[in-house]
């Protein structure tokens, strides 16, 4: 990711860009607290959308898919779900769906609050655009030995 982002930020600055470090403020540096809410409320809906599609015999409900996850035939397979992804399964089953308070809260107050607050640091700053890598941390460990292996060889 950094060398993705490192090429990203040259290429700019190749292309004529002029490119300033900001710091940004609370709460604007971790946003999960407001955007959770929104992701977890709508990936139920959506991925139960998703899942009516499919053929007859496939999951219909989230929970269906934890349970596949967290079954024995998954769990101790040579591909199994990362232990995180099904915590996020579990979340968004226990969200409340598009409705829930905090998604509403979030979409109705924290989000406009927030947008407000960085336009205000771009007219601050006179920026035109701000670019930061999507993860601000290093991506998650593969769990699946044939991807690990494959990884090894493309480094």
């Amino acid at each position: 990711m950094d060398s993705v982002f490192a090429f990203a930020v040259q290429t700019l600055k190749d292309e004529g860009a002029v490119l300033a470090e900001i710091k940004l403020p609370d709460p604007l540096d971790y946003l999960w607290p407001v955007m959770g809410p929104v992701v977890d409320g709508d990936f139920g809906p959506q991925i139960e959308s998703y899942l009516a599609g499919l053929p007859e015999g496939a999951p219909r409900k989230l929970e269906d898919l934890i349970s596949i996850a967290e079954s024995d035939r998954i769990m101790i397979s040579p591909t199994p779900l990362k232990p995180a992804r099904i915590e996020g399964f579990r979340d968004a089953a226990a969200s409340g769906g598009y409705e829930s308070a905090s998604r509403m809260k979030s979409i109705k107050e924290d989000i406009p609050a927030i947008t407000g607050q960085l336009v205000g640091l771009m007219q601050k700053e006179t920026l035109d655009a701000i670019i930061f890598p999507t993860l601000p941390c290093p991506a998650s460990v593969i769990h699946d030995k044939k991807r690990s292996q494959l990884q090894m060889r493309y480094r």
